[in-house]
């Protein structure tokens, strides 16, 4: 796989501005509800053969966390979204200031082995509800819930905007390497900007 061409691809999404909206936002965070929901049975069953857990751990650490975490979401977001005045210094006394939260752009997340589903559906979700594009890489460790997650995340949100990785230590060295490398060459044109 094309690791560099992937993450371009995430950020021509993102700046195409498809995950500002927050109504977008909204309907990919009920995507996931219904995907867990809808494939409890599945989850429960690769979290059994990755790790033996037992049903109802599964149930209230993995699917259910992941389901009330998302409904959070889904309830604050657009509140989190608005634009919050704050308090202007003499300097500005005639200006209206004001915090805008905005998205930064493509996240990557890399999850744990020890709970594969909440720890990286977890920073998935905040990172669909802030308005970013997300590439994720599950745990190679826990390979059923990786490849669970591989084949279900696309039916359920926009595969475009989120990206699904499986593999181990090469793959994420790449994907580190491609992020790492987009994220110096921004620092260096803001400080080439400053100064």
């Amino acid at each position: 796989m094309e690791y560099k061409a992937l993450v371009s691809s995430a950020r021509k999404t993102f700046n195409a501005g498809r995950t500002k909206d927050v109504k977008f936002r909204i309907k990919q965070l009920k995507g996931l509800v219904q995907m867990y929901k809808e494939n409890e049975a599945l989850f429960l069953e690769a979290l059994k053969k990755d790790l033996r857990k037992p049903k109802q751990e599964s149930i209230v650490s993995e699917t259910d966390f992941c389901i009330n975490d998302a409904l959070g979401m889904i309830y604050e977001v657009e509140e989190w979204s608005k634009p919050v005045n704050v308090k202007r210094p003499p300097v500005n006394m005639m200006d209206g200031c004001m915090i805008k939260p905005e998205p930064l752009g493509v996240a990557l997340v890399i999850g744990a082995w020890n709970y594969p589903l909440n720890l990286t559906m977890g920073p998935v979700t905040g990172a669909i509800a802030a308005g970013n594009c997300v590439i994720i890489k599950p745990s190679e460790l826990s390979p059923n819930t990786a490849n669970a997650i591989m084949q279900l995340l696309p039916k359920y949100v926009d595969p475009e905007c989120y990206k699904v990785v499986c593999g181990g230590v090469p793959e994420t060295t790449e994907l580190l390497k491609v992020s790492r490398y987009k994220l110096l060459q921004t620092f260096t044109k803001c400080y080439n900007l400053i100064c």
